[in-house]
């Protein structure tokens, strides 16, 4: 079931979020999509992926492809 009109799911739990707020105002602080995906692929991936495997959260490669795509 998704969610009410004008509420966002979200898609990070509250661990995730930490490991990636370290990044956040960097992230926001950027004038173009470009900037925004280099963070995402040099910052807040690699965190991500280290985090959850630390955790133990075993993804295959193609959850990692998934989860790691930046479209803009």
């Amino acid at each position: 079931m998704s969610p009410p009109i004008g509420v966002r799911r979200r898609v990070y739990d509250d661990e995730e979020r930490k490991v990636m707020d370290p990044f956040k105002a960097e992230y926001m602080n950027t004038s173009s999509p470009a900037e925004r995906k280099t963070i995402a692929q040099t910052l807040l991936f690699p965190a991500l992926f280290t985090y959850w495997s630390r955790i133990g959260v075993d993804l295959h490669a193609e959850e990692m492809n998934k989860r790691s795509e930046v479209n803009r």
